[in-house]
């Protein structure tokens, strides 16, 4: 879910750029035949508000805003404010490449792992998403690096999920590196719970990540 994020904000950097470059270019090489001027910023104009919605971060928003208006603002008022269009629509392209880049380098393996967020808050909203069973919660915190290996109130997500029957919770859990070989206080690991009521699928992922070594034991 993490890497189909990315690609979604990366995905939304080209057609906003895209979209600049077309506006900006449509009454000198004929594009306005085939789209207006007026059509285009519309469309770029919603882009970006769809992008603030989904996607990017409100600063990177801002950024791409500015660039792409200045990018695409009227001769008379360019030259007034000093504003070169030229400039601005390379700016956009160097942000769109720069976040590629950025995007790329994270997919390398550098050995070195980021910190977790690891606060109260944090912990009570991976709590609620686990015992609601909430997948795009869930996803959500873990986008950014929400801790899923901690102890709140006597209990711990990888129990809740195991208790709950929450089979793609599980699945979710283990596949962002929960530890599902911790004990409960009657010594009883996720696994066991799993078993002892019946759920199949949970016990399933359960040994699969234990043979597959992904999870290692406290």
């Amino acid at each position: 879910m993490k890497v189909q994020a990315k690609f979604s904000e990366i995905a939304m950097l080209f057609v906003v750029v895209a979209l600049s470059i077309a506006a900006n270019l449509s009454d000198h090489y004929g594009l306005g035949d085939i789209i207006s001027r007026k059509t285009l910023l519309i469309l770029l104009t919603g882009t970006i508000f769809v992008a603030l919605y989904h996607y990017l971060r409100l600063m990177l928003f801002f950024t791409i805003l500015i660039l792409a208006i200045g990018a695409n603002l009227p001769d008379e008022i360019a030259t007034t404010l000093g504003i070169s269009p030229f400039v601005m629509l390379v700016s956009l392209g160097l942000l769109v490449t720069v976040s590629l880049l950025s995007y790329l380098f994270k997919l390398l393996p550098t050995g070195i792992e980021q910190p977790r967020i690891n606060t109260e808050e944090s912990r009570k909203s991976v709590l609620t998403a686990v015992r609601k069973g909430d997948l795009v919660n869930l996803h959500r915190l873990l986008k950014y690096n929400a801790e899923i290996n901690f102890t709140e109130d006597g209990t711990m997500p990888v129990f809740i999920a195991a208790e709950n029957g929450y089979a793609d919770v599980m699945q979710i859990l283990v596949h962002n590196g929960v530890k599902f070989r911790v004990q409960n206080a009657e010594g009883k690991t996720p696994m066991d719970i799993a078993l002892a009521k019946g759920y199949t699928r949970i016990a399933e992922i359960l040994n699969h990540a234990a043979e597959s070594g992904i999870s290692k034991k406290v």
